[in-house]
């Protein structure tokens, strides 16, 4: 009976060990998917940073330009305004000016924005399994 108890108890522990190395397994991987999306996400986010920065150095020149009565160099930094500034230019300036700036209404999205917050949702999603 002894040797059975044994037995049993040694093919359990072995069935537990091999369960235990497939959960670690997969843990890892869902780490590293995580990680992955991390990186991913940040590499993103500069993106979104250096666009956001293009457009405000160039949006400050627009300023200067319009401040000082130079009507054709505005429009002609306006012509250079990129397509994501440019809807958001254009959605400040129908609803009035009233918003903070350009920069302050909805449709102003640089590239990259989208892609990072889907990234960041996708590797808190995956840390989470």
């Amino acid at each position: 009976m002894a040797v059975f108890v044994l037995s049993i108890t040694a093919v359990l522990t072995a069935w537990c060990g091999f369960e235990a190395s497939k959960w670690g397994g997969e843990m890892s991987i869902a780490f590293s998917q995580a990680s992955s999306a991390r990186v991913q996400a940040t590499s993103a986010e500069g993106e979104a940073r250096d666009a956001r920065q293009f457009d405000l150095s160039v949006y400050a020149e627009w300023v200067r330009a319009t401040y000082n009565g130079e009507e054709d160099l505005a429009a002609y930094i306006e012509d250079r305004f990129s397509p994501e500034f440019a809807v958001a230019f254009e959605a400040w300036n129908a609803g009035g000016r009233v918003e903070a700036g350009p920069f302050a209404v909805p449709e102003y999205v640089p590239p990259g924005t989208i892609e990072a917050q889907e990234l960041t949702e996708r590797a808190d999603a995956k840390f989470q399994e």
